[in-house]
Order: structure tokens, then C-alpha cells, then sequence
């Protein structure tokens, strides 16, 4: 699935800075080698992944060389750092997967992209 996301990706854009966060305890060396792999810099955290994942939203909304910000989370602590993002000029884009959703998340993005690769890709905006 992460090789199809980064074609997803490149189709939106040039990629600048491609991170996952990954909890310590979940973690194996097979899913940081495939992280690796496909070019994104795995980050493998102790504690909540929602914290650094919020953190690393926050600090890329201040990159003025940035334009866009793509998260795939359906956590609701990364709201604010999706909404200071969207106040810092940044356009906010939410990966979703079929089964998982959060409305909340969804209403704040500006666009919302369900991966379901057994279709064709849609997004709303």
C-alpha cells in the first residue's frame, strides 16, 4: 500500500519532505525497511504517534517552502495542527482509508482523498 500512496503523491506534486511516524512498540525492521524503500524517512517514536505526527504538521506549517501539507491519520489530536496549517496559508490534504474516517478532519481539509485501490482514485475538495 505505501508504494501506491507515494504514486498518489507524486501525482499531486513534487514532494519535499516524505515522513512516517511510527510507534516504538510497533515497530518492525520489515515495515521500516519498506518505509525506507519507497524514498519516505521513517520516524519511530516512543510514546502516542498522534503527538509527533501533530509536531510534524505544526513545524511544516511554518516551512515557507512548503505549499501543501498530505496527512493520513483519522486521529482527532491532529486537528489543530491541520487547522493552523490551513491559517498559515498551507493547502491541507487528508488521506482516508474506506473502513476508517473522521468527520471532523474531513470538514477541516481542503481536500479529502479516500485510498481504496480496488477503484479509481476520488477526491473532493
Amino acid at each position: 500500500m505505501i508504494g501506491k500512496v507515494k504514486d498518489l503523491l507524486e501525482d499531486l506534486g513534487v514532494t519535499k519532505v516524505a515522513k512516517v511516524v511510527v510507534s516504538q512498540q510497533s515497530s518492525h525492521e520489515e515495515t521500516i525497511k519498506l518505509i525506507t524503500q519507497q524514498g519516505y524517512s521513517p520516524m519511530v517514536v516512543p510514546g502516542d504517534v498522534d503527538v509527533h505526527v501533530a509536531l510534524e504538521a505544526a513545524d511544516m506549517a511554518f516551512n515557507p517552502k512548503l505549499s501543501s501539507i498530505v496527512l493520513l491519520t483519522t486521529n482527532l489530536n491532529i486537528l489543530p495542527a491541520l487547522t493552523k496549517a490551513k491559517e498559515l496559508g498551507k493547502e491541507t490534504i487528508l488521506l482516508r482509508m474506506p473502513d476508517k474516517t473522521n468527520e471532523a478532519l474531513e470538514n477541516a481539509a481542503d481536500i479529502v482523498i479516500l485510498l481504496d485501490f480496488t477503484r479509481k482514485q476520488e477526491g473532493r475538495k
